[in-house]
């Protein structure tokens, strides 16, 4: 819409002194901006692509309008600076009116101190609106999790909007910073200071790494959507990171924690992780991600409940326990694990299993009251070892799979592999004594079981009879239990509606990427690797690398999409894949041992699993209506197992094995997640607190100087 007879909107008001029609849709159209996003967050028009959109909902603004006729009417100038400040007022009220219907907790901040003559105006039309402001300096606080720079471009300003709104006080107003929560979720802190200490779990002294003198580390327990911010202080004499396995970090792969996002943190320095469980729900763990680090503790368990008001396919059990289950070794400390690696040795056989740190001589113990009913979050933390879980006289009733709601199928015992968290209610429904739970190896030749008791409140008798035994060889069963875990489509999942609403089997699956795991000599030791490449760390974080555009530090395509046959050869590999592509991954295993695989910042739905190789005849065996969601799935020996996956959280992610040894030498690399947008609504910023170390932190000393964040540069 263009001004009349050749004369600017400005020329127009100065010649019939008020506003007509014309001037009032201008005014209707240009003065908010659309409110872009789903389910990533709101952002208004601006710099996420350089183009400002008008407004295309309906809203009340004849009453903000017409005060400020009334005004000019007494006598106000449209162009004199009261009435510019009317209008100018009305623009940001009639906003913040809009945003604040669509999003209740509306922060609106003005980058410009400039305008502060309008704070008076201001403060009278906005507290109807319940919008809070502010005026100039750094964003308020409660923006620090999300929020958007949008750009007030000067040629919008100047062609589009009446005069009495293009004064210099809105002119000056270069950006704007607006910070928008729904209802601002629930902030939860955390202060944790890593350390060695000595515990004795098989009777013998041993170093591990304890979280707050604990052992295994505290419980992380929270809601969908909840912000975390968890300070980590480390106390060791190495760097150190920790990862939150299942824990997707939507947008968010600059907390991931493993080293190919992440610079370890260095001895006596801390570091602050900042991340949302957005759209989650579930039972999952976090463990030290360097070295071998993982062998010596530093673990704990992570449980996401549902929001309020967010129906649960089940009744709320009594009380949760969180069962954190896995191999251990004897070793004084784990560095003797690693050193034994680092020099060509395989990892041997664990010594004992433990259950939340103990082993059977010193139990843990779980209380219960007869004819209740109770929830155990189980996680396999170990280094290797698939694990089979029974409780001696009880049926566990399976009702979620890392973040999942299942078909809730009764099980005398479960296989959980290495890397996997579950969910099982139990309900204490035997006579009042005390029951064995019973962990033991699967597919190993020696068994080794560890125990626990499951303690009857009112029990004066204590657990007797046969220690459970689960099954040890029986892959074929394994396999069919597996096949039995299915998405329960009818429940809720983070959100009201069904599980089932997404029909992932009805996607065309536009990539197929095939990974195969093999094992190799290269240079006299021992590696492993996928598609024949054997990973290695570069001296610099890939993701600082990649934000930097830092040469020579990895190469996308480094890694095939299917298995070459060539001889395995080292390299730091990263697969490059676009956002919003839909994949299928098949994950082959020719070797006689489970292999578990993990995928960082993802759950897939695993379609399908069987022995032998894949064909793409295997497909017509997929399960495209209920399969599981997960973010760690086993391969069975000489078999496959093909997950579908929606490459919609763009990031650095790790694939990885989650056998601690193979991934240590090789069997892991890099998804490269990318939007050539390059967007805040895709993709957080870096943080200001990021940790910048190699190559990153060597070229990047002096742009840090400069900067007007607080980031923390550490060289090791």
């Amino acid at each position: 819409m263009g001004p009349k007879s050749g004369r600017s909107p400005r020329d127009e008001a100065s010649v019939h002194g008020g506003i007509d029609d014309e001037e009032r849709e201008l005014l209707k159209a240009y003065s908010v901006w659309q409110v872009l996003g789903q389910d990533l967050g709101y952002s208004l028009a601006g710099v996420d692509d350089g183009v400002a959109r008008p407004l295309s909902f309906l809203l009340p603004f004849d009453r903000l309008i017409d005060a400020c006729v009334v005004d000019k009417e007494m006598g106000t100038d449209g162009d004199t600076p009261s009435g510019s400040a009317c209008w100018l007022s009305a623009f940001w009220a009639i906003s913040c009116h809009m945003l604040h219907n669509i999003h209740p907790g509306l922060i609106v901040w003005l980058g410009s101190s400039r305008l502060r003559p309008l704070k008076g105006l201001m403060v009278a039309l906005l507290p109807p609106f319940k919008c809070s402001y502010g005026f100039g300096g750094r964003l308020p606080p409660p923006c620090r999790m999300s929020f958007f720079h949008i750009d007030v471009f000067d040629d919008l300003l100047l062609q589009n909007l009446p005069s009495p709104v293009r004064t210099s006080y809105l002119v000056s107003l270069n950006i704007l910073l607006l910070c928008i929560e729904r209802r601002e979720d629930p902030y939860r802190f955390f202060d944790w200071k890593v350390t060695y200490g000595d515990i004795y779990p098989l009777g013998i002294r041993q170093q591990v790494i304890l979280i707050n003198g604990q052992f295994p580390g505290p419980e992380i327990q929270s809601q969908t959507n909840d912000n975390i911010i968890i300070n980590v202080y480390n106390g060791l004499t190495e760097p150190f990171l920790i990862t939150w396995n299942g824990v997707q970090l939507r947008g968010n792969s600059w907390q991931d924690g493993v080293y190919g996002t992440n610079c370890g943190i260095p001895p006596n320095k801390n570091y602050t992780y900042v991340m949302r469980f957005k759209d989650q729900i579930g039972s999952f763990f976090y463990f030290p991600s360097l070295g071998f680090q993982k062998a010596a503790g530093g673990y704990g368990g992570i449980s996401i409940l549902s929001r309020p008001g967010v129906p649960v396919p089940f009744l709320a059990p009594v009380k949760e326990y969180t069962l954190l289950i896995g191999d251990w070794y004897k070793t004084a400390i784990h560095s003797i694990l690693k050193e034994k690696i680092d020099n060509g040795m395989e990892l041997p056989f664990p010594d004992a299993i433990l259950i939340n740190g103990r082993s059977s001589s010193n139990g843990a113990s779980f209380t219960v009251d007869q004819g209740k009913t109770y929830r155990l979050r189980i996680s396999n933390v170990g280094l290797m070892t698939s694990l089979n879980i029974q409780i001696q006289g009880h049926q566990m009733k399976l009702v979620e799979v890392e973040g999942t709601h299942t078909i809730q199928n009764y099980y005398p015992s479960l296989d959980v592999h290495v890397g996997q968290s579950m969910s099982v209610l139990v309900t204490a429904d035997q006579s009042s004594k005390d029951y064995y739970i019973a962990v033991s190896t699967r597919f190993t030749s020696t068994t080794l079981t560890t125990t626990a008791i499951l303690h009857y409140s009112n029990s004066e008798q204590k657990a007797s009879g046969p220690i459970p035994t689960g099954p040890t060889e029986q892959f074929d069963w394994s396999m069919n239990q597996a096949r039995t875990i299915r998405t329960n489509l009818s429940a809720s999942g983070p959100r009201p509606n069904p599980q089932g609403s997404y029909h992932y089997g009805s996607i065309p699956v536009n990539r197929t990427i095939q990974l195969a795991n093999s094992a190799a000599l290269v240079g006299g030791k021992q590696r492993y690797a996928v598609n024949s490449v054997s990973f290695v760390e570069a001296d610099t974080p890939l993701k600082l690398a990649d934000y930097f555009k830092i040469d020579g530090v990895f190469r996308l395509g480094s890694i095939d999409d299917h298995p070459t046959g060539a001889a395995v050869h080292l390299d730091t590999a990263v697969m490059a894949a676009d956002f919003r592509a839909f994949a299928e991954v098949v994950f082959q295993n020719d070797e006689p041992t489970v292999q578990s695989w993990h995928l960082d910042g993802y759950n897939f739905w695993v379609v399908g699993m069987n022995k032998g190789e894949w064909s793409p005849a295997s497909r017509n065996d997929y399960n495209l209506n209920d399969a599981v969601s997960r973010c760690t799935a086993q391969v069975y020996p000489n078999s496959w197992t093909a997950v579908y996956v929606a490459l919609d959280n763009v990031g650095m992610w790790n694939v990885r094995s989650q056998w601690w040894e193979r991934r240590y030498l090789g069997q892991q690399f890099y998804l490269r997640v990318y939007s050539p947008a390059e967007s805040r609504r895709d993709e957080y910023p870096m943080p200001d607190n990021a940790l910048l170390c190699g190559r990153a932190a060597k070229e990047l000393i002096s742009t840090a100087k400069h900067s007007s964040g607080s980031i923390n540069i550490s060289i090791f």
